[in-house]
């Protein structure tokens, strides 16, 4: 899906170093890797206050059924959170879907300079931040690094691993209906 900025989105730092050529052509092409089925509609953001003090849209996109949802935000006050409804990461590194001539707006110059500027933004924010007290070994021990994947699920691909959280400790435990929605791929 294209990067559809809101008003508020144009002035956030995390493209405010882009050229025009490329708020165009990210505001024009499917930049975005879409794989997730659920999200916060801009009606239910607007009708929570609490998320509006917290949270600043970047962006908007239009779902398969015609409803607008936040696609990206980002904290207020200066703190290193963002929120993608979409996977920045993917233009850069997977290509399992569509063709690798650059028509596939993911893969296309565009679509890897915004993953590319975006990732330099969380680094550079991330080197910055400092504001908890907390040991290196205490903060992997929470993190995903903690946790064993699981490689070759049923109907993904081979390089994608799958995290088991409990209750589930592995793929035999998982129904049809939770290996169909892992599966499914919204672009």
């Amino acid at each position: 899906l294209p990067l559809t900025l809101t008003e508020e989105g144009k002035t956030s730092s995390l493209v405010s170093d882009w050229p025009a050529s490329l708020l165009q052509e990210t505001s024009q092409q499917n930049v975005t890797w879409h794989f997730h089925q659920q999200g916060v509609s801009i009606k239910d953001f607007n009708s929570r206050p609490a998320l509006g003090k917290f949270w600043r849209v970047i962006s908007t996109n239009v779902d398969l059924r015609g409803e607008e949802f936040v696609s990206f935000a980002e904290a207020r006050d200066g703190a290193p959170i963002f929120a993608s409804q979409f996977h920045p990461e993917k233009n850069l590194f997977e290509f399992e879907e569509g063709p690798l001539d650059g028509s596939n707006g993911v893969h296309s110059s565009a679509g890897v300079d915004m993953a590319n500027r975006l990732a330099q933004h969380f680094v550079e924010r991330a080197r910055h931040f400092r504001a908890f007290d907390f040991l290196p070994k205490e903060c992997w021990s929470a993190t995903i690094s903690a946790w064993t994947p699981t490689m070759r699920f049923p109907g993904l691909p081979a390089h994608m691993p799958v995290y088991f959280f409990p209750p589930y400790s592995n793929t035999s435990e998982v129904d049809a209906a939770t290996v169909d929605a892992a599966a499914t791929v919204l672009i």
